[in-house]
Parts: C-alpha cells; sequence; structure tokens
C-alpha cells in the first residue's frame, strides 16, 4: 500500500513537473514571440522614419538646386540685358557722332 501510495505521489509529482515546464515553455515561446513581434514594429518604425527624412532631404536638395538654377539664370540674364544695353549705347553713340548730335541729344536718347 505504502509503495502503491508512494507510486501515485511520484506520478503526480512527475505530471506536476511536465506541467510546469510545459507552461515555462509555452510562457517563454509568447515572451519570445512578443520580443520579436516589438522588435518587428520598431524596425518598421525605424525604417519608415529612415524613408521620410530620405524623402525630405532629397526635397530639400531638389529645392536647393531649383534655386541655385533660378540664381544662375537671372544672374546671365543680368548679364545679357547689360550687355545689350551697353550695345544699345554705343550703337547710339556712333549714331549720335555720325549725325553729329550735342551731348545733350544723345543723352535725351540714351534716357
Amino acid at each position: 500500500e505504502l509503495q502503491r501510495q508512494a507510486e501515485a505521489e511520484r506520478a503526480q509529482a512527475a505530471a506536476r513537473a511536465r506541467e510546469i515546464l510545459e507552461n515555462a515553455r509555452a510562457l517563454g515561446e509568447r515572451a519570445i514571440a512578443e520580443a520579436r513581434a516589438a522588435a518587428e514594429a520598431e524596425a518598421k518604425r525605424l525604417l519608415a522614419e529612415a524613408r521620410r527624412e530620405a524623402e525630405l532631404e532629397r526635397r530639400r536638395m531638389l529645392a536647393e538646386l531649383r534655386q541655385a538654377v533660378v540664381e544662375e539664370v537671372l544672374a546671365r540674364a543680368r548679364r545679357l540685358m547689360l550687355q545689350e544695353m551697353n550695345l544699345e549705347r554705343h550703337r547710339l553713340l556712333v549714331e549720335s557722332f555720325l549725325q553729329g548730335l550735342t551731348p545733350e541729344e544723345l543723352q535725351t536718347r540714351l534716357s
């Protein structure tokens, strides 16, 4: 009788030990799954943030490039206008010389 009772207690203890091990294994697997899900979510968040920052940087660089192009075009246009104005002034000066205009008449034409 004592031996049977000891066997029953041993079987109960073994069953309880298996239950504890199964619970611990399930808890560990759940913790690993939660940690993996959290890591994946964080990685996705970081990737999205990096993409947003890269897009903002790309847009900033394009804006700077456009601004530089506009400034260069305006500078060239100014230089061209000045050249044209100087050419026109020289043409008027030569014409006035050829036509015998007085300095006052020439100034009126240049204005």
